[in-house]
């Protein structure tokens, strides 16, 4: 190929609809999140890390509770916005869940989770966090209690959302269920809205907590050898969903344009003589910090590397135009096309 505008082909095989796309991307990100936690928490040990996670989590259930109560368009009840939140966070995050409400509050059922595991409390515990800093964005005299553990040999999980003055025994005794919420109470599109919210917003907060705890650069020494490795794990995935293999000619710009797709990233590119550049003009994580564009970066670099061992990502960050980049991919010697 000649240096120049660059054409990427997709792979018809390869397309997805729309809510496909956004459930991969979520996935995606979640595996970030999962590993930025196991790394947060090997780091520090469960307590401290959600002592660090508390203040960014309450920020973040602030602003949730006020931009989905509009989004989503719920009622005015403080009780009633707060179980659909709790039961729609719980459906987009994969749980098998159910919410009731009393008089007394709200109790959330989870009857299947996808990262609570006996040697791993921290990620039930961060649901509590969670749901504990969503109470406080109704009224601050509400509580999260988490009663009941699947990882330690209960049925369920269960979360009561109470007062604070009052015990646990008071939601069960009430006897009286105002509401009760089984299925989702919104469209796939919009719960596939809410995950991507979340996963995103959650890892944010997560990576933040390790820089908060030992700076920056310890930071980015602890997570970015694990974001590659999940980019390389990504990348082969990605040649599978796209039915291409390393060797296909066009593979590393099929994969890249892929996951400019998946990110929902307008693009423009031009091949140069050891690989090629492009102009991103929209960032996931655009209000992120500087260690969140570099871990990212880093997960995007090891995309790359499993469709083409040895290229290196350069990105250059926009002073002047807010989430604009340009991405400079440079193959490694052996993977240049001969003269």
């Amino acid at each position: 190929m000649e240096a120049g505008t660059l054409s990427l082909i997709m792979v018809d095989g390869a397309k997805l609809t729309p809510l496909e796309m956004r459930a991969l991307m979520n996935e995606m990100l979640g595996e970030l999140w999962v590993a930025s936690v196991i790394a947060l928490t090997d780091h520090l040990g469960e307590e401290l890390s959600i002592r660090y996670m508390r203040p960014r989590m309450k920020v973040n259930m602030h602003e949730g509770w006020h931009y989905w109560k509009e989004r989503l368009k719920l009622d005015d009840d403080p009780l009633s916005i707060l179980a659909y939140l709790m039961h729609i966070g719980s459906r987009a995050g994969g749980l098998v869940s159910k919410a009731e409400m009393s008089e007394w509050g709200v109790a959330l059922t989870v009857y299947e989770c996808t990262v609570g595991r006996p040697d791993r409390e921290i990620f039930c515990k961060l649901h509590a966090l969670a749901f504990d800093c969503l109470c406080e964005a109704m009224d601050p005299e509400y509580v999260d209690r988490h009663v009941k553990w699947l990882t330690r040999g209960d049925p369920v999980c269960q979360h009561l959302a109470i007062r604070r003055t009052l015990s646990s025994d008071k939601w069960f005794d009430s006897g009286g269920v105002i509401m009760l919420l089984t299925e989702p109470s919104v469209s796939m599109e919009q719960l596939l809205e809410v995950g991507s919210w979340h996963v995103s917003s959650q890892w944010m907060i997560v990576v933040q907590a390790l820089v908060d705890a030992v700076g920056g650069e310890l930071a980015l020494s602890i997570l970015r050898p694990e974001m590659n490795k999940r980019g390389r794990a990504a990348g082969r995935r990605l040649l599978c969903i796209l039915n291409i293999d390393q060797d296909t000619k066009g593979a590393l710009e099929n994969v890249v344009a892929f996951l400019h797709e998946l990110m929902q990233q307008p693009t423009e590119g031009r091949l140069t003589k050891d690989g090629y550049e492009e102009r991103v003009a929209s960032c996931p994580f655009e209000d992120a910090s500087d260690e969140v564009h570099v871990l990212f970066d880093a997960y995007i670099e090891g995309v790359c590397q499993a469709v083409e061992a040895g290229c290196v990502l350069t990105v250059e960050r926009s002073a002047l135009e807010r989430g604009v980049c340009k991405w400079r991919l440079e193959r490694s010697r052996h993977a240049l096309p001969g003269p």
